[in-house]
Formats: C-alpha cells, structure tokens, sequence
C-alpha cells in the first residue's frame, strides 16, 4: 500500500448570499447582498463560524489576513469573539496615552474594587437610617 502522501488543505472561499443569507448558485444572475465565509471546526478547533461583508472584497481580504495568521496563532486565533477582540483593540487604544496594558488596568480594577460582603438590604436600612440621622 501506498501511504497517504496529500495533504489536507482547507478550503476557504467566499460565497455569494441573497437578503435571506441563502447561498446563490454560480451562473444565477441574482445580486448578493451579503458574501458569507464559513469557518469549520477543523480550522476554528472549536465550532463552526460563519463571517459577513458587504464586498466579495471585504470578504477575501478577511481570508487573505486569516490565511496569513493562521501558521502564527493556529486555531487559537478563534478562541476569542469577534466582538471581545474589538473591545480590547478600542480598550488598548484609549490606554495608550498612559503607557499602560489591558491587563494592567484589569488587575488594579480587582485591586480598588469595592468588596461585594453579600449584605442584604434589609440589613441595609437601619445601618442607612442611622448614618442619615447622624448627618442631621
């Protein structure tokens, strides 16, 4: 027997979709509203993903950058949410001006957080009463 010398190479391409988010089949004549790229579990390591743009453009630039990441991060590149990765892009760059890391403003957060004790409120109210009175 011969041994298998192919290599398995994902196939990423991005796909014509109408209003519905329904593929559109080649030679149709149906304008794409939206060009889908779905990304499966063998390339994310986790679930299936599914990406949007507006452009067959945006959508092979977006493979051209995965492609391009993917020998450097690996699947650990989708381990993390689109929407989390461009809340610490805009986080880290409203830190910059103070020299300072996501995970440094994180860690003196939990350090000069008030502590939760569990109390409950209506353990609250006369300890708020009394102080209220005090005041007067």
């Amino acid at each position: 027997m011969k041994p298998n010398t192919k290599k398995s190479k994902l196939v990423i391409k991005a796909v014509k979709v109408d209003a519905n988010k329904c593929v559109i089949g080649p030679g149709c004549a149906t304008k794409p509203r939206y060009w889908r790229v779905n990304l499966g579990k063998k390339l994310t390591g986790t679930t299936k993903q599914r990406k949007f743009f507006d452009t067959e453009r945006e959508a092979n630039e977006f493979i051209q950058s995965l492609r391009a990441a993917l020998p450097s991060k690996g699947t650990s590149a989708f381990a993390i949410k689109d929407k989390l990765a461009h809340e610490a892009v805009s986080l880290t760059k409203e830190l910059e001006p103070f020299k300072v890391s996501l995970t440094h403003a994180v860690q003196f957060y939990i350090k000069h957080a008030p502590k939760l004790n569990n109390v409950r409120v209506n353990e609250l109210i006369p300890i708020y009463l009394q102080s209220a009175c005090l005041k007067r």
